[in-house]
């Protein structure tokens, strides 16, 4: 996959895709938006006091106004940041539900579209935080979101190039993890020098940043914009 083909195929693009009159090409937009987002918007809507199923099925119900409803159609590039106009749009639909007296219950006739509820590993997404404002928690989720992403676009891309054995081991200094294993050790193991190990990281290091920015150029108004929001983004992760 090429820098480019990611950039075209993340978050902005897939909202303005769906506000499009092709119901096939809107309806995958939709299943993008509802696999890669629908945990940030769960855990909004879990901190605003709503049970497991019932969070799911508004998540779900959001989804599916989305689709039916063309919310999107009007979406524009210039009108600011995406997780901005997510949350915005997620907020007025919950407000509307209120307003309309609805009390979903599970399966409560809403249609299902099918969301992975595992991270890669297989392991159940939990809420962390219980301590936050469901604002909080659904940017801390968003920004874990972000990162997910552009981990898995790497990933994939020395896995189908045939490296990796190099970005397992090469991977834990993507972190500030402390605790990281010598150059010397990881060398041995791969049976590198330890000089072409430091090599190999820089540029793991590297090719991760870039990736970082196509995503966050996907979701904000202009690339000017961008090491504003991944500063942004680390906050999100640090607790307060």
């Amino acid at each position: 996959m090429s820098h480019h083909s990611s950039f075209e195929t993340t978050q902005w693009s897939v909202v303005l895709s769906a506000g499009h009159s092709e119901p096939e090409r809107a309806r995958t937009a939709i299943e993008q938006l509802c696999r890669r987002y629908w945990f940030p918007l769960y855990a909004f809507i879990r901190r605003r006091g709503h049970d497991e199923p019932e969070s799911e099925d508004l998540v779900q119900a959001f989804f599916v106004r989305i689709l039916e409803k063309d919310v999107f159609a009007a979406a524009d590039r210039d009108r600011g940041k995406f997780r901005t106009f997510l949350l915005s749009s997620l907020e007025n639909f919950l407000s509307n539900e209120r307003a309309k007296g609805n009390a979903l219950r599970r399966g409560g006739g809403v249609k299902r579209l099918s969301l992975d509820r595992c991270d890669k590993d297989g392991n159940t997404l939990q809420l962390i935080a219980d301590d936050c404002s469901p604002e909080d928690e659904f940017h801390r989720q968003w920004a874990i979101a972000v990162l997910a992403q552009t981990l898995e676009v790497v990933e994939s891309e020395y896995r189908q190039t045939g490296k990796a054995a190099l970005f397992n081991a090469l991977s834990p200094y993507l972190s500030a993890d402390s605790q990281q294993k010598p150059y010397a050790v990881v060398a041995e193991s791969l049976k590198m020098s330890e000089s072409n190990v430091k090599v190999a990281v820089h540029r793991l290091r590297r090719r991760y940043r870039k990736q970082l920015e196509l995503e966050i150029a996907a979701t904000v108004e202009s690339p000017s914009q961008v090491d504003e929001e991944i500063r942004q983004l680390f906050q999100m992760l640090t607790p307060s």
